[in-house]
Formats: structure tokens, C-alpha cells, sequence
């Protein structure tokens, strides 16, 4: 008896010693099968599930079929070349090393699978064998988890989870081929990892990341973490195209993105917030750089389209480079309040914010490069930051702002909105080749903010017939300085704010300035303050021209109907377009002994205004303190229907009543 019992206690320690040990493929070219009967461990044993699996470089046989389920403790590869296929599952249960790069085209399961080896090696999972069971993924010691399949993590989860955790260098993942990852997976980047991603190379529809990407937050620094996120191009001419799109109220949250292909937020928020110091690579969150030789959809593209990128802390950079482009627009916000955008460094760069798209930076720097950056506000667009400067000039280059449709506010209110990005002042000579021109739709100024805009650079026309330029507030105690003589060909149009034209000519020549509640003042900023040389071809709307002593009007002044032009001290001369309608006029005020004798009364819109009742009077001049002169009546005016009675301080346009003879 007691002899039987020791030999079944020693086969049973057998047994646990076998299931301990490490097995090591020695599979020949003649025999692939990973099963519990061919003999190709060991040198001619058969596998026993639970061992470590051991495949050496001395193989001579390294493409591995296994035609039904294996588990293994762990899996060390140590040869390269290994490819592990078939129908069946190879399910984990410690840790996959991978010394060398391997491929796993059958399924692959198991707990929180924990993958290691020699930095840079490649495991490839392709997921075209069995459908995975795994509920998440650990990487460390090094390698890249290459993955193909949405699948390979397993099912999605029934909510949220850390379905995949990357705890390895950068990159810790790679996730290529995939279409779509599901939204209830969540990437945990653990502090210091980092993710790269790609998609069907070649594909026209991106791969959409619906899952939540978190870096693992530094106990100090908040959620702030070093964990990078990477769109990769390999030059290879593919179009990749990634989505993020986390779903509404979510937000990924990142320590640095490095954009080097194509990259569009579409829906929900992306933070991103490196740590470090001031202007060191650790401190940039947000790189976009492209393939160096031109413009290109799949390089260096990051496309906000109706998501949200931000980026709370200050004291960063971004850095814009080497043919990058960002757009914004559908909505889209880029908010980075406390981030030096430095756009186009060195190297030519785009932005392009339209379509109700939204750009808040801390300062935009442009830079002049031999192939030219370029800013484009288009329709809907807002451009917000704190100030406007400049890298020095590089071979004397160009760099192009173009307004067309979207407007521009300033976070500061300071007279240095426009500044360098040094200590020594530049001079006109530095800025001589940054271009801010205006297209067709035009330029806004805006400053509904409540901050005043200090616009110190010329504005050029871009177009034949460009837009012109609107100065907007909430009212007239905000607006714009203009402290250059400006260039555009369209109206100036001034709505609810104020207007300073520091300099002689900030109202381009001969052009047209229209007023809708709001003020213009042609004087010096400084002390001693003098009223501005600004001569207008026409001036409309309603509201004021204050300190206009050298301001001349020699086309048309032109009242909206029921409105007042106050032309104080201007010089006029030209036509004096008449609007009005049943009830009142449009008008224009004068200042003490003003001359009017220079302006011809025109009928542009009187067919509303009343003549039926005697005595209908429409106020056209309001002159308080008085005026000299007396309106031109050219032959075209409708002096058989209207009259103009004077007073001393006004004048009225009256109906002339027919005479009624009655003969008795």
C-alpha cells in the first residue's frame, strides 16, 4: 500500500512539475501542429496545456498551427519570423514575451494579457483566426502591440471600461487596419507611454476612435500626463485618416498629440496638457508637421470638425510646421487661451478657422518662410487671442493673413495686440512682408468681447472687389484703433461700436464708410492729440463722426430713413441722398457755422413719404447752434412736388400742395 502511494504521489508531483515547466518548440518543417499529440517540444515531447512556451531562433519551423485551443503560462519568443495561425485560440495566462517581431494571425485570449520583450519589437494581431475573449491588454517592457482588428480586444464591454492599458515606451500600441473602435473601450496610457495609430492604408473613410483615450493622470499635476498619442505617416504615400470622436461630453485626455498624417475631431472633446518646462519638447501638447514639401490631405493635417481640442494650462506651445495645416471649422473649437501657437516656426504652416469654427490661442506667432504661412479667417470664423507676433524674418519671405468672412477679437485690449517674440522691438522693416489682406466676404473686427483691437498693420485689398471691413461691439465704448494707413477697396462699416483712426488715411481714400449705431473718431490716440486726415467718398447710416475737423466727404452723405448722420465739422460735398418714409427722414447734424452749400439734394427713396397732408414736414439738417449755406437743388430733384423751408437751425423738406381754384 505503501508502495502504490508513493508512486501516485510521485506521479502526481510529476504532473505539477510538468505543468511548471518550460517547453521549447523544436517543430520541424515537416510537423507546424501546436497540439497535445505531435512531438514538437522538447525535442520530440508532446505540449501539456498550462507550460511556458519557449520558441527558440534554431527552429526550423516557425509557422505555427493551432488547430484548436492552447492555453500557455507564459510565451517567450525568442527567433524572428514566428507566425502563430489556424482556427484555434492561444490563450494566455502570464506574460507574452516577444524578443523578437511575431505575428498572431489565430485567436488570442486571456485575462489582462501582459506583453514584454526587446524595445521596438513588433507583435502583429490580426484577429483573422478565432474572435479574441480578452478584457484587456497590459503593455510593458517595451514592444509594439500592433493590432488589426477592433476584435482583438475582445467583446465590448456592456459599459466604460480600461479595456486596453499601455504601460510601455512610445509606442506602446499600434493600432493599424482597424476601422472603428468601440465607444465603451477605454486606452489607458499609463505616464510615460504612448499610442500611435494608423488605418487601412489607402483607405478614402478614417479609422473612428470612438473609444475613450486617458493617460494615466501625475499625482501633482492633476490630470496633466506625458502620455503621447501619435498619428504616424510612414512616406509611403498612404492616406491615413483618423477620427476621434468619443461621443458627446467625453473627453479624451492626452499629454502630448503629434500629428504627422491626417487626423479630424469630430465629436466630443480632446484635451491635451504635457508637462514640462517653457519651450522644451516635453512642453509642447500639440504637434503638426507634414512631409517638408508641400501641402497634403494625409500629412501633417489635423481637421477640428464640429469636436473640441483644448488645452488649459499656460506656458506651451504648439508648434505648426514643415507644410502642417489645422482647420477649424463646423462648429469646431480649438480653445488653448495659455498656448503659443507658433504657426509655421521656420516653416511654412496653415490655419484655417471658418464655418462657425472657433480658434482661442495666448498668441499666435507668424512666421516668414521661403514658401509663405498663411492664416485664413474665413465665414463663421473666429480668431481669439491675446496678442499677434512675429518670428524674424527668414531670408526676408512672405506670410499671408487673409480675412474673408471671419472676424478677429483681442483677449487683452493692450496697444501691443501686434508685438515681437523677443526683447528687441521689430521694426516696420520686419513686418514689411506679413500681408493682412481682405477677400470678398471681408473682415470683422470684433469686440463684443468688451476688449478694445489695437490694428497696427495695414490692411490690404486681396481681391478686385473685396468685402470691406465691420467694426462691431455691444456698444460705443469698445471698438478699433486703426493705427496704419489701410488699403482695402470695400466699405468700412462700423455697427454699435467706436472707430479710431489714429493716422492720416486709416479710411482708405474715396471709400465708403457706413455707420449703424456706432461712432467714428478721426483723431490721434496719443498726446497731443490732432483730429486725422480721412477723405470719404460717401458716408451712410446712422451715427456720429466726431472730431472730424480734417475729415472731407466728397461723393454722397446718405440717412437711413428715420436716422441721424452727425458730420461735425466735416467738409461736404457731393449729393445729399434723401430716404424717407411715411413718418420721418433720414437726417444729417452739423456743428456751429458748418457750411452745407457743397451738398445737392438727391431724391434716392421718397416715393413712402407723405405729401397728402399740408403741413407734412421732414426734417433734413439739424444745426442747434447754426450753420451757414443753403442745399443745391440740381434739375433732376422733384422741386415741382417738394420744398425746402430753412430755419436757423434746421431745414425741412415740405410737400408742395396743389392750388384748388373753385369757381362759383
Amino acid at each position: 500500500m505503501k508502495t502504490c502511494f508513493n508512486a501516485i504521489a510521485t506521479a502526481v508531483l510529476s504532473v505539477c512539475a510538468a505543468r511548471a515547466a518550460d517547453y521549447t518548440w523544436s517543430g520541424s518543417p515537416a510537423d507546424a501542429l501546436w497540439n497535445l499529440s505531435s512531438p514538437n517540444w522538447n525535442a520530440g515531447e508532446a505540449w501539456v496545456d498550462g507550460n511556458n512556451a519557449v520558441f527558440p531562433a534554431t527552429s526550423s519551423q516557425k509557422s505555427i498551427i493551432i488547430p484548436a485551443g492552447r492555453t500557455a503560462a507564459d510565451v517567450t519568443v525568442d527567433g524572428a519570423g514566428y507566425t502563430f495561425g489556424g482556427a484555434g485560440t492561444l490563450s494566455v495566462s502570464g506574460k507574452f514575451t516577444a524578443n523578437f517581431n511575431c505575428r498572431v494571425d489565430c485567436g488570442f485570449a486571456g485575462e489582462s494579457v501582459r506583453l514584454g520583450g526587446v524595445q521596438n519589437s513588433v507583435v502583429t494581431l490580426t484577429g483573422s483566426g478565432a474572435a479574441s475573449a480578452q478584457s484587456a491588454t497590459i503593455l510593458e517592457d517595451g514592444p509594439i502591440f500592433a493590432v488589426y482588428k477592433d476584435s482583438c480586444f475582445g467583446p465590448v464591454p456592456a459599459s466604460p471600461s480600461d479595456n486596453v492599458v499601455i504601460s510601455s515606451g512610445t509606442p506602446g500600441l499600434f493600432l493599424d487596419w482597424i476601422q472603428e473602435l468601440a465607444a465603451n473601450r477605454t486606452i489607458r496610457i499609463e505616464s510615460g507611454a504612448g499610442l500611435r495609430l494608423g488605418n487601412a492604408r489607402g483607405a478614402t473613410t478614417p479609422t473612428v476612435v470612438r473609444s475613450l483615450i486617458t493617460g494615466r493622470p501625475d499625482a501633482s499635476l492633476g490630470f496633466v500626463t506625458n502620455a503621447a498619442v501619435s498619428l504616424w505617416n510612414s512616406g509611403w504615400g498612404w492616406n491615413v485618416h483618423v477620427s476621434f470622436d468619443p461621443g458627446a461630453g467625453r473627453t479624451n485626455d492626452i499629454g502630448r498629440l503629434d500629428v504627422a498624417t491626417r487626423l479630424s475631431i469630430s465629436g466630443g472633446a480632446t484635451r491635451v496638457a504635457s508637462f514640462g518646462d517653457y519651450k522644451t519638447g516635453a512642453s509642447a501638447p500639440l504637434y503638426v508637421h507634414g512631409n517638408g514639401n508641400s501641402y497634403a490631405d494625409g500629412f501633417g493635417n489635423l481637421v477640428v470638425d464640429g469636436g473640441v481640442l483644448l488645452a488649459p494650462q499656460s506656458r506651451r506651445y504648439a508648434d505648426i510646421i514643415a507644410y502642417g495645416q489645422v482647420t477649424v471649422t463646423n462648429g469646431g473649437v480649438i480653445s488653448m487661451p495659455g498656448v503659443e501657437w507658433l504657426h509655421g516656426d521656420w516653416s511654412p504652416a496653415r490655419l484655417s478657422v471658418s464655418g462657425g469654427g472657433e480658434f482661442h490661442v495666448g498668441i499666435l506667432r507668424l512666421s516668414q518662410t521661403d514658401k509663405g504661412t498663411e492664416v485664413t479667417l474665413g465665414e463663421g470664423g473666429l480668431l481669439s487671442a491675446e496678442h499677434l507676433s512675429l518670428c524674424p524674418p527668414v531670408y526676408g519671405y512672405a506670410c499671408r493673413f487673409l480675412f474673408d468672412g471671419g472676424r478677429i477679437q483681442s483677449r487683452t485690449g493692450r496697444s501691443d495686440f501686434f508685438r515681437s517674440t523677443t526683447s528687441t522691438a521689430l521694426t516696420e522693416a520686419d513686418w514689411a512682408n506679413v500681408a493682412f489682406v481682405v477677400g470678398e466676404k471681408g473682415a470683422v473686427l470684433d469686440s463684443t468681447n468688451g476688449n478694445d483691437i489695437w490694428w497696427s498693420r495695414p490692411l490690404a485689398s486681396g481681391t478686385e472687389r473685396d468685402g470691406g471691413v465691420l467694426v462691431t461691439a455691444t456698444g460705443t465704448s469698445h471698438g478699433t484703433f486703426f493705427m496704419a494707413t489701410n488699403a482695402y477697396h470695400g466699405a468700412t462699416v462700423v455697427r454699435n461700436a467706436k472707430l479710431q483712426a489714429c493716422v492720416d488715411d486709416a479710411l482708405p481714400a474715396g471709400s465708403t464708410l457706413r455707420l449703424e449705431g456706432g461712432n467714428v473718431q478721426a483723431s490721434t490716440s496719443g498726446s497731443p492729440a490732432r483730429d486725422t486726415v480721412q477723405r470719404l467718398g460717401r458716408v451712410e447710416g446712422t451715427g456720429a463722426i466726431l472730431c472730424g475737423t480734417a475729415v472731407s466727404v466728397s461723393g454722397s452723405v446718405a440717412p437711413d430713413a428715420g436716422g441721424t448722420l452727425d458730420l461735425a465739422h466735416c467738409a461736404l460735398s457731393g449729393d445729399y441722398e434723401i430716404r424717407g418714409n411715411a413718418s420721418e427722414c433720414g437726417c444729417i447734424a452739423v456743428a456751429a457755422d458748418q457750411d452745407v452749400s457743397g451738398l445737392a439734394l438727391k431724391a434716392a427713396d421718397m416715393t413712402s413719404m407723405d405729401m397728402a397732408a399740408n403741413g407734412s414736414f421732414y426734417k433734413i439738417l439739424d444745426a442747434p447752434d447754426g450753420y451757414t449755406g443753403r442745399f443745391a437743388l440740381p434739375k433732376d430733384f422733384p422741386s415741382d412736388a417738394w420744398r425746402v423751408r430753412y430755419t436757423g437751425t434746421a431745414a425741412y423738406l415740405a410737400p408742395i400742395q396743389p392750388t384748388v381754384f373753385i369757381l362759383r
